[in-house]
């Protein structure tokens, strides 16, 4: 059994990844194992900074960018002018949330790229797998009972 004479201080910003000691840069990491005198530990010390956690908002933003989905804002409107903003992550979020309240089958929309481009296109509503297959199926079933009472 060996027993390690160290004192491990919680506020240490090195340590050697090598041995778990204490940074022992320039030199061998000696230890004193069973009191059979210093034995070395460790000849090559590899270490990194722990990193003091920050409630400050700058840190908080500065870390979060490769976290979080940049939100960007969309403009939407349609033919007779009706506009409408949202802010969301993506474009197709950003036209499920708005197509509920516009009742045109195409509206516009205006937003900034990820890549910083001023983009201006329009969009076919309603967007959605679900949404599209519940049209289609309505617009066939119409077409059935126009077909049926045609031929009455």
């Amino acid at each position: 059994m060996c027993v390690v004479n160290i004192n491990i201080n919680r506020n240490m910003t090195k340590y050697c990844e090598n041995c778990g000691h204490d940074c022992h840069c320039g030199g061998d990491c000696m230890k004193d194992y069973d009191g059979n005198g210093e034995i070395k530990c460790c000849g090559n010390c590899k270490h990194k900074e722990k990193k003091e956690k920050s409630t400050s908002n700058e840190d908080l933003f500065n870390g979060a960018w490769n976290i979080m989905a940049k939100m960007r804002k969309f403009t939407f409107w349609n033919e007779n002018g009706d506009e409408k903003d949202t802010e969301q992550t993506s474009l197709k979020k950003a036209v499920r949330a708005v197509q509920g309240d516009y009742k045109d089958r195409f509206i516009s929309v205006e937003y900034v790229s990820k890549k910083g481009k001023q983009i201006s296109q329009s969009v076919e509503i309603p967007m959605g797998r679900k949404i599209r297959q519940a049209i289609i199926a309505d617009k066939r079933k119409a077409a059935l009972r126009a077909a049926k009472e045609a031929s009455r």
